[in-house]
C-alpha cells in the first residue's frame, strides 16, 4: 500500500501538515551543500563576456563527457571521443537500458519520475549536487529578471484546474 493511498484518506489538516513537512525537506535538500556557491557563480556569470561562457562551456562539456565515460558502461567505449561521436539517445534506450546508461548508483541517487506527457514516463537519477546546481541556475535566472525567492508569485501552466 503506497503512502499516497493512505494520504488521500487523511483529514485535510493532516494532509496539509504532511505536505508542508515534505516541501520543507525538499527545500532544505535543494538549498544546502553547493547551492550557495553555485548561486553566486551563476549570478556573476550572467554578466560575463561571451568568451568566458564559451571557455566555461567547453571545459564543462569535456568534464561531463569524461564523467560519462568513467561512470557509465553504455559510454565506456567513447574515451577521448568528441560529442558528435557519442550515440544519440532515444527515449526507448533510456527506458530499456537505464541501468547501463546511468552514471549514478541508484542507492546514492535522487529519483525523479517524468510525467509521461510525451509517451511513457521515465525515471531520472540525479545527484544531490546536480539538484542544487539546477536550483541555483533557476534562482539566479529568476533573480536576474526581478523575481527573488520568497516573493509572492503565481505560476500558470496551461493545465485545466
Amino acid at each position: 500500500m503506497s503512502v499516497w493511498y493512505i494520504y488521500k484518506f487523511l483529514p485535510f489538516h493532516l494532509q496539509s501538515l504532511l505536505l508542508t513537512a515534505y516541501n520543507a525537506d525538499q527545500y532544505r535538500k535543494r538549498h544546502q551543500g553547493s547551492y550557495r556557491s553555485q548561486l553566486e557563480f551563476y549570478a556573476k556569470a550572467w554578466a560575463s563576456p561571451l568568451s568566458v561562457w564559451k571557455n566555461d562551456s567547453e571545459t564543462r562539456l569535456s568534464q561531463f563527457l569524461n564523467y560519462a565515460v568513467r561512470n557509465s558502461s553504455w559510454y565506456s567505449n567513447f574515451e577521448g571521443a568528441e560529442l558528435s561521436e557519442f550515440p544519440v539517445l532515444e527515449k526507448r534506450d533510456l527506458i530499456r537500458d537505464l541501468d547501463a546508461i546511468r552514471t549514478v548508483d541508484k542507492k546514492n541517487a535522487v529519483v525523479s519520475l517524468t510525467g509521461g506527457t510525451t509517451g511513457a514516463s521515465m525515471k531520472v537519477l540525479y545527484t544531490l549536487n546536480d539538484i542544487q546546481e539546477r536550483f541555483a541556475i533557476l534562482d539566479s535566472f529568476r533573480a536576474k529578471h526581478g523575481y527573488l525567492l520568497g516573493d509572492k508569485v503565481a505560476w500558470f501552466s496551461g493545465k485545466n484546474l
